[in-house]
């Protein structure tokens, strides 16, 4: 269970925009009641109020906030979702298109973390034995092999069709 669910969905609005169109969180004019000092408060609005959230220190853009005297640290993408749909999720949420800055409600889904291992970027899911091309795909945290081909084409077509049967939840809708 992620920390950030026990942050009240109207304490985030007091703290963040998120423009649907854009993919933009950013940080608002927060009230004086969410700081400890006066001072701390003015220098925060001062410099941060407006500007976009963008401290990334693992390629996942996220914001600290206190709350009830605790900091937090919550994924700019859950903060997306939350703003967007008015709840957090109850699980992960997966990027379509694997950018951990892209947050368009578009490209966001929730996910469970299964779900969302399915989806992130990997190995091809075949390779070169000797002669031949091997495919394999992950399931379960095994591997299956899915047989040896004369071309790269035929093993890659023998990977999409498993991935399409294990890890539906992969293949985006649409597409």
């Amino acid at each position: 269970m992620a920390i950030d669910i026990l942050i009240p969905i109207p304490f985030l609005r007091e703290c963040f925009d998120y423009d649907q169109e854009t993919g933009v969180v950013r940080w608002k004019a927060r009230p004086r009641e969410h700081f400890a000092t006066t001072r701390g408060w003015n220098i925060f609005n001062a410099l941060r109020a407006g500007q976009p959230v963008t401290y990334s220190p693992n390629g996942y853009p996220r914001a600290r906030i206190r709350y009830q005297g605790r900091l937090y640290g919550i994924f700019v993408h859950r903060i997306a979702w939350a703003l967007a749909k008015g709840r957090w999720p109850p699980h992960e949420i997966d990027h379509w298109d694997h950018d951990p800055a892209n947050t368009h409600l578009s490209n966001l889904r929730e996910a469970t973390p299964t779900e969302n291992q399915h989806n992130r970027k990997s190995p091809r899911g075949y390779s070169r034995k000797r002669n031949k091309w091997a495919a394999r795909i992950l399931l379960n945290r095994k591997t299956i092999h899915l047989g040896s081909f004369d071309t790269e084409e035929e093993a890659h077509q023998a990977y999409l069709r498993a991935k399409a049967q294990y890890h539906p939840s992969s293949i985006r809708y649409g597409e």
